[in-house]
C-alpha cells in the first residue's frame, strides 16, 4: 500500500532524530576514525587486491568493537578457510600466539581453552548443510543477539542469479535488513583482476577504486561505506587504508591515511611520535602494545 507522510507523524519524527544522539562506534585506531567509523543499521564493503590485508583490517575492527563495546559477530568467513582455521586465526589474533609449532611463540593447548571461552561468546561462525545466498545469511544475522555479520567473500555466497540487476537488488536487500535489525553487515569484495592501466610507470600496482570491484559501479551505487585496503607489496606491514565512500554523512569522510601491522602481536597500530600507537580500546593511548601472554613473539608471517 503506498501513501505519503503528514505534517504531523513527520515533524514527530524530525524531532525525534533532532533530540537523539546518533551512537557512532570506534575502530579503535584515531587515524581511521578521523574518516570512519561503525553505525547500527548500516554496512560496509572491504576490497583489495590479494594480499593486501583486507581480512586483517576486518577482523581488527571486529576485535576492537568486542573489546572496546562488547560487540558480538556472525562470521561466514570461507575465503579464510574450515571453521577450525577460522578459529585459530581469531585466537591467534586474540593472544599473539601462533598454531604452527615451529615457532618460538607456539600456542600451547591450555592457552587455546583459556581464551576459547572469549572468542565464543563473541565469535558466532557460521554452520550450513547448503551455502546460504546473501540475503538468507542476512536475516538469519537478525535472528540473533550480535551487532555485527560478516561476509568474505562475496564470491563465497551462492548466488542464484547474476548481472547488474541481481547485485542491485541483493544490495538493496542488505541496506534494508541492516536498518530493520540494526546490524551492521560487512562484506569482502574481491576487484577485477588488474590490467596495464592500474600500474604506475614505475610498475607498482595502484590501489583499486570503487569501480574495479567485481560487479562494477552496483557497489557504489547501493553500497553505503567503501574500504580500500593496499599495500605496494605482499612483504609490506604498510596498509594504506582508502575511505572511498562513507553514508550517511555522520559516518565520517573520504580520506586516506595509513596503519602498519605488528606481525608478532598480530595487531595494526600507527607511528605516533616515535612511537607504536595501538588499538585504543578505553579512551587511553596504548604505547608499544600490551600482550595478553607474554612478548616472546618471533613469528614471521602474517595470517588471514
Amino acid at each position: 500500500m503506498l501513501g505519503t507522510w503528514n505534517y504531523n507523524e513527520l515533524q514527530e519524527q524530525v524531532l525525534n532524530y533532532f533530540n537523539t544522539d546518533v551512537e557512532l562506534f570506534s575502530t579503535c585506531h584515531t587515524p581511521i576514525d578521523e574518516y570512519y567509523k561503525v553505525l547500527l543499521g548500516n554496512c560496509t564493503d572491504i576490497t583489495g587486491y590479494p594480499y593486501s590485508g583486507k581480512t586483517l583490517f576486518l577482523i581488527d575492527i571486529l576485535f576492537n568493537l568486542s573489546k572496546s563495546k562488547g560487540f558480538k559477530h556472525l562470521l561466514h568467513l570461507p575465503d579464510s578457510g574450515k571453521p577450525a582455521e577460522v578459529m585459530a586465526n581469531l585466537i591467534h589474533k586474540y593472544t599473539g600466539k601462533s598454531f604452527n609449532k615451529k615457532h618460538r611463540n607456539a600456542i600451547e593447548e591450555h592457552e587455546i581453552l583459556k581464551c576459547m571461552g572469549w572468542i565464543n561468546e563473541h565469535f558466532n561462525i557460521l554452520k550450513y548443510d547448503k551455502r546460504p545466498n546473501p540475503v538468507e545469511f542476512w536475516e538469519y544475522a537478525n535472528t540473533l543477539d550480535v551487532q555485527t555479520a560478516s561476509i568474505d567473500s562475496w564470491n563465497y555466497m551462492r548466488h542464484d542469479s547474476s548481472g547488474t540487476d541481481y547485485l542491485a537488488q541483493m544490495l538493496s536487500s542488505r541496506n534494508e535488513l541492516a536498518e530493520k535489525g540494526n546490524k551492521h553487515f560487512f562484506t569482502i569484495i574481491h576487484p577485477k583482476n588488474p590490467t596495464q592501466t592500474d600500474y604506475d610507470k614505475h610498475g607498482i600496482i595502484k590501489p583499486p577504486d570503487v569501480f574495479n570491484l567485481m560487479g562494477g559501479s552496483e557497489w557504489n551505487n547501493n553500497g553505503k561505506n567503501i574500504i580500500v585496503v593496499h599495500k605496494e607489496s605482499k612483504e609490506s606491514i604498510n596498509f594504506d587504508i582508502y575511505i572511498r565512500k562513507t553514508k550517511p554523512r555522520i559516518v565520517g569522510k573520504t580520506g586516506f591515511t595509513t596503519l602498519q601491522f605488528d606481525i608478532k602481536k598480530q595487531l595494526f597500530y600507527n607511528i605516533f611520535n616515535g612511537h607504536n600507537e595501538y588499538a585504543n580500546y578505553n579512551d587511553e593511548i596504548r604505547i608499544n602494545g600490551v600482550d595478553i601472554f607474554n612478548d616472546n613473539n618471533d613469528v614471521e608471517e602474517i595470517v588471514f
